[in-house]
């Protein structure tokens, strides 16, 4: 069911927060010496601090650019391109972040239990972004 122009309300960026909140998850994760050693950090720990922020600089990124429309009321082709090679690369840093997540799982099977909570927001995060990606290819085509 369709909701009047009128009566639409401004609605949360979902994924914006959901990302934001995996950011902080990951880094306070990956910084606890109890889950991650000392020794590991080149490996794991900055890798992830890297993917955790290049997911919101590349959601925010995306959501900044606005295709608009020419004078045959027809998008930007380049401007929704980009838009849509950033929302991709988002859900890139989102695999990367899972991959990562199964290496540690691999190397102290012991964090099974804790690290599952991380991948059910991150394979969530993941199903939000492609709707999002899928919106505005429905939406830059039309």
């Amino acid at each position: 069911m369709s909701v009047l122009k009128r009566n639409r309300s401004m609605s949360p960026l979902e994924f914006l927060n959901l990302a934001i909140k995996i950011r902080a998850n990951i880094i306070n994760l990956v910084m606890n010496e109890k889950y991650v050693a000392k020794r590991w950090r080149p490996v794991i720990t900055f890798p992830m601090c890297n993917m955790a922020h290049g997911l919101i600089k590349n959601i925010r990124t995306a959501n900044s650019i606005i295709p608009f429309r020419n004078s045959e009321n027809k998008y930007n082709t380049q401007e929704a391109n980009e838009r849509l090679h950033y929302q991709d690369l988002s859900i890139a840093d989102c695999e990367q972040m899972l991959d990562m997540l199964q290496f540690m799982i691999d190397e102290k099977p012991a964090l099974i239990t804790k690290l599952s909570a991380f991948s059910e927001d991150i394979i969530k995060e993941i199903a939000l972004l492609r709707g999002w990606r899928l919106s505005d290819i429905k939406r830059f085509n039309s």
